[in-house]
């Protein structure tokens, strides 16, 4: 499935009030948290235009300057697109740059990833908006920490 196929998806959920109400809640929540990121799940069951190998969808807000932390989803390609800001990506040990959906770049704005490969972000600036979906539901999604191995079960 190429990412193209969420753009729809995306376009349809940023006008949605929501999600809108999600966002704005999310983008005061990073400087008061001790973690580089928080996250909230969007509700995909009425949902036009979602691929049907797409199980669940996260709004995640990073915190400016940090890197959100080395980890990895072992049951589950990520597909994920920065909504506000910019910044930078490390996957699979390649530092590469991120730019905002639907900010008149030329490039591609997605950036997916592969079950077991190795990922961060850093937001530049400012805090960064990022959409995130998975083939693993919300329930199942798994990510494990690089820096010593612990694992998250977000459901």
């Amino acid at each position: 499935m190429g990412s193209s196929l969420l753009n729809d998806t995306v376009e349809n959920l940023v006008t949605r009030a929501d999600v809108i109400e999600t966002i704005g809640r999310l983008k005061s929540e990073p400087r008061a948290s001790s973690e580089p990121f928080v996250w909230a799940t969007i509700d995909l069951q009425n949902v036009a235009d979602v691929p049907a190998e797409i199980r669940s969808a996260w709004i995640f807000a990073l915190r400016a300057e940090h890197w959100s932390g080395e980890h990895y989803h072992p049951n589950s390609v990520q597909h994920m697109v920065v909504i506000e800001g910019h910044g930078r990506s490390r996957i699979g040990g390649t530092i590469g740059e991120m730019v905002a959906f639907g900010g008149g770049s030329l490039r591609d704005p997605w950036v997916v990833i592969d079950p077991g490969v190795r990922h961060e972000f850093y937001p530049v600036k400012d805090d960064m908006i990022v959409m995130s979906f998975h083939t693993a539901t919300a329930e199942d999604l798994l990510e494990v920490s690089e820096g010593g191995g612990s694992m998250r079960h977000y459901g």
